[in-house]
Order: C-alpha cells, then structure tokens, then sequence
C-alpha cells in the first residue's frame, strides 16, 4: 500500500487527518488479516474486486470464512474497514 501518496491525495481531497490515519491503519489491518496481501497488487489484480466481496453481508460470506481473521466479523464496525478499501480504491483509479 502506497500509505504516503493516500494520505497526500485524502487530505488534498479534504478529509481530516485523524481519519486519513484511522482509515491508514484500517487498510494496514486489512493487509495483515487477509495473509499480508499488497493492496496495490490486488488492485492491480482485479481492482480489488475480490476484496471487496470479503466485505459484503458484514463480511458473514463463504468468501471470508476462509481467513482466520480478527476483524470485526459480523459486526456494524467493519464498515468503516471496507469504507477505507473503497477510498483506497478512489485513490487508486485516480493515481
């Protein structure tokens, strides 16, 4: 993940900096959860696509079942994880 050049293109785009680092940390959790995965690779891949399908249905998919993950599983709070994917996706199609 190329957390500079997000963060660079967030708060140019004026999003706070406390959550320009929340969603930072998010993405890297991401990254760490789902077998230390690039997100610029995935995004190269398919545009993340396949990540993104992680995250439907609160991530209660076959799709997500197969990490052994800590994310927030199940739970109204994953959406502030795939909120971060979406806009490191923005940034990405933008860059």
């Amino acid at each position: 993940m190329n957390a500079d050049g997000y963060r660079n293109w967030a708060l140019c785009n004026g999003s706070k900096k406390k959550v320009v680092s929340d969603n930072i940390s998010r993405l890297r959790r991401i990254e760490q959860e789902l077998g230390n995965i690039d997100l610029d690779k995935e995004f190269e891949k398919d545009l993340c696509a396949s990540l993104t399908l992680l995250f439907k249905k609160t991530g209660l998919n076959p799709d997500m079942e197969k990490y052994k993950t800590t994310l927030p599983i199940g739970k109204n709070t994953l959406a502030s994880y795939k909120h971060a994917l979406i806009t490191y996706i923005k940034y990405k199609k933008e860059n």
